[in-house]
């Protein structure tokens, strides 16, 4: 995949190759030599991947942690001459000037690819905090020192050989891959998450086969034992780092989601989410049952108690409605201290009995002594009537009742 790649190399001309076969491959590729250029660059530009040829370590390790931070998500690669030199640093990945072009195109791709599925306002605003808690497990190893824990700072460590429940909330897995539970292992951890970084590693393998093994259990990565401890750390903290992203992500695009069908104050379906679900369904041929639920003189009660606990009034009454009903059933609020269910596959015996139970049940419930309410509608439509015909007239029957008191249910 091509990518927008930023090289920020003061003196080494190693990278100049790597350039030129960036290019060729339809790259978008800018060369800076200093961070302050990098630091224009990059707020005027969207990049998807940043290298940075590390040759003054002290210079680095004082610029970076500003660079970062205006970067915000955007992965870093750092390419260093001395692995043991490296300052520790916040990158996502670092490789050595001795690597071939294949393994840095390979690294922008995979760290491209990650950004670019995240591409959203939760990403690009997420910066990942270095001291994040991290919960890392090693699965059938006899010890974990090809590791450095000064880079994968602040995370608990679990080492087993058996899969518990306790162990699954963690944010990667690391498995001895010469072990001969290993792919088993991977498969059940891969079964209950699908998100879940799997890393093997190994001592020894016994060529193509052993590795065509490996992946055929969906890991996300394989690497030799015998790799750098530094660059293999990275890798790891990079993984996490993204899957912690990806949660984030989630988590946000999940609550937007609710937000936006789920009225704030009853916890119920709202107006809109009726809305779309009445233009999708209109023309089904089903009969449904609606019900049209208001709560009596609900202006004096708010008068009385005042907004915020005539709204914990509205959302415990929904509550209310919603253990009386299916969980295949539609309730929204339709109005201010409306709420409509449809019902699907009732007899108008039950939906009159659940009514009864509804009604039962909120004059059962006080607040401050005061004592609820409800008038209810209720329209058994046919297949050939429209929703919103039949809301309609399940609205008429609701009002037909609050005119003559309310506390009652009137059926068609």
């Amino acid at each position: 995949m091509v990518a927008n790649v930023l090289i920020v190399n003061d003196t080494d001309k190693k990278l100049s190759p790597l350039a030129v076969t960036l290019k060729q491959q339809f790259y978008s590729i800018c060369c800076v030599k200093t961070f302050e250029h990098a630091f224009k660059f990059v707020r005027k530009n969207n990049i998807d991947v940043i290298l940075i040829v590390v040759n003054d370590e002290e210079e680095t390790a004082r610029m970076f942690p500003f660079f970062r931070e205006a970067c915000r998500a955007t992965p870093i690669i750092c390419i260093v001459k001395n692995i043991n030199n490296f300052p520790r640093l916040e990158a996502d990945c670092v490789i050595t000037l001795e690597c071939s072009n294949d393994i840095i195109i390979k690294k922008i791709n995979q760290l491209s690819r990650i950004k670019n599925q995240f591409e959203t306002d939760t990403f690009t605003s997420f910066l990942f905090p270095a001291n994040c808690e991290k919960k890392v497990t090693f699965l059938l190893y006899d010890n974990c020192d090809f590791l450095d824990f000064s880079i994968i700072t602040n995370a608990r460590i679990v080492k087993t050989n058996t899969i518990t429940p306790d162990i699954m909330d963690s944010d990667i897995f690391l498995i001895n891959a010469n072990n001969a539970h290993a792919r088993k292992y991977a498969a059940t951890i891969r079964l209950k998450s699908h998100k879940v970084p799997i890393v093997f590693t190994y001592h020894k393998n016994s060529g193509p086969q052993f590795f065509s093994s490996l992946w055929a259990v969906d890991c996300t990565d394989i690497f030799d034992e015998k790799i750098h401890k530094t660059m293999l750390s990275y890798e790891i903290n990079s993984l996490i780092k993204f899957q912690k992203m990806y949660s984030l992500c989630l988590n946000k695009i999940r609550s937007q989601s609710y937000s936006s069908t789920v009225d704030v104050v009853t916890g119920v379906y709202n107006r809109s989410y009726l809305e779309e679900f009445i233009k999708q369904h209109d023309a089904d041929a089903v009969s449904d049952v609606i019900f049209m639920i208001d709560v009596d003189k609900f202006k004096l009660i708010n008068d009385k108690l005042g907004h915020s606990t005539a709204d914990f009034a509205l959302n415990r009454i929904a509550k209310i409605i919603k253990k009386c009903i299916r969980s295949s059933d539609i309730v929204a609020r339709y109005g201010g201290d409306e709420f409509i269910i449809i019902m699907t596959d009732i007899t108008q015996e039950i939906a009159m009995d659940i009514a009864h139970r509804i009604q039962n049940r909120v004059a059962n419930f006080f607040i401050q002594d005061t004592a609820f309410s409800v008038s209810i509608g209720i329209y058994n439509r046919d297949r050939y009537t429209p929703i919103k015909a039949a809301i309609s007239i399940a609205d008429e029957l609701m009002y037909t009742v609050k005119k003559s008191g309310g506390n009652d249910i009137s059926m068609m």
